[in-house]
This record gives structure tokens, C-alpha cells and sequence, in this order.
């Protein structure tokens, strides 16, 4: 099958493919030398039984290492619409400002219920604020980032921003540190 520029169909696939990835390999060297937790999707060259815009290959263009925030309270919910205040505490402010890599995510879990809700940092706007609050365990109070509820967002919802672990065999590279037994 050819198609308007006369190209075999399968050819320019394969040609377009590699170009891509030859494209992803250089952004992907170029975020390593500034520091930044990257790693490769392996290489793939589908067979001839792979079609073009029919069947989809699973395999990511590149990995990235993200931070996350793990806040225990001491509070009862079971998903962001039953958590009991209006603001949410992301942690410490004063904390976060020395960061090489602020997180990503952070993650609410109820020490209760053992339920947990997430807040992504991108989502962050002009109602995100610092107030200091008493911190019981350290007995001062601490400079705290918080934010309203309605950025609260459920656990489910989490595959949206994370790889999920049955993709790390197609990571070019070690990933046991993050295989689990849910495989």
C-alpha cells in the first residue's frame, strides 16, 4: 500500500518510528545532563503483524522520577468529599524552600481510615497559602503550605500522573526500586 507521497505504508511507519525515537533519546539525554530523573523507553520495532492506527504499542517514550509528599493525619475521611476541613496542609513551607526537587504530588492519608487523597503541585494558583500553624510533636509552630479542598483529588485518580508497574519492563534501565509484589 502506498500513500500520497509514495511511500509504502509500513516503510514510512518504521521510517517515522525511528525518527521519533531518535527525537525522544536526545530530549531524554538532554534532561539527564541538567540533573533531572529521566530514563529511556526501550527501543521497540513492532513485527509485521503490528498494523499502523489499528493496534497500539504500550511502551513510553521516556520515565521520569517524581517527588512525593506523604502527610499522615490524624483525621477521618474517605475521599475528598468527606474531608472534614476546607483547607488542606501540604507540609512545611519553610522545608520545602531548600527542595532541590519540590514534590509533585502529596498525598493526604487518614491515619483512621488508612484512606488517602492526593493534591498535585501544577494545580497550584493564587488561593495556595502559607500560615503558620502549632505543630503538636515539635511544639512550635511551623510555616505551613496549604491549600483549599477543592484541589483535593482521589486516590484513583493517581494512573493519571504515574507510570503504571506493569510499563517498567519497557524502561531502558533498572527499575526494581520500584517493583512491587501488586505486579
Amino acid at each position: 500500500m502506498r500513500n500520497s507521497k509514495g511511500c509504502g505504508t509500513r516503510h514510512c511507519f518504521h521510517a517515522s518510528l525511528a525518527k521519533g525515537q531518535e527525537d525522544e533519546w536526545q530530549w531524554v539525554e538532554q534532561q539527564k545532563a541538567d540533573g533531572l530523573a529521566f530514563a529511556h523507553g526501550i527501543r521497540v520495532q513492532p513485527d509485521e503483524t503490528f498494523r499502523p492506527g489499528v493496534d497500539h504499542c504500550q511502551h513510553p517514550d521516556a520515565v521520569a522520577a517524581v517527588r512525593v509528599e506523604l502527610k499522615v493525619r490524624d483525621i477521618a475521611f474517605t475521599s475528598p468529599d468527606d474531608y472534614p476541613y476546607d483547607t488542606v496542609f501540604l507540609g512545611n513551607a519553610s522545608a520545602a524552600a531548600k527542595d532541590i526537587s519540590p514534590p509533585l504530588i502529596y498525598v493526604i492519608q487518614s491515619e483512621k481510615t488508612k484512606a488517602w487523597t492526593w493534591v498535585c503541585s501544577l494545580d497550584r494558583d493564587e488561593t495556595w497559602f502559607v500560615k503558620d500553624v502549632w505543630h503538636k510533636a515539635r511544639n512550635h509552630k511551623v510555616p505551613t503550605l496549604q491549600c483549599p479542598k477543592k484541589f483535593l483529588r482521589r486516590s484513583e485518580d493517581i494512573c493519571t500522573a504515574v507510570i503504571h508497574s506493569s510499563l517498567l519492563d519497557l524502561v531502558d534501565g533498572p527499575t526494581g526500586a520500584f517493583e512491587g509484589t501488586g505486579k
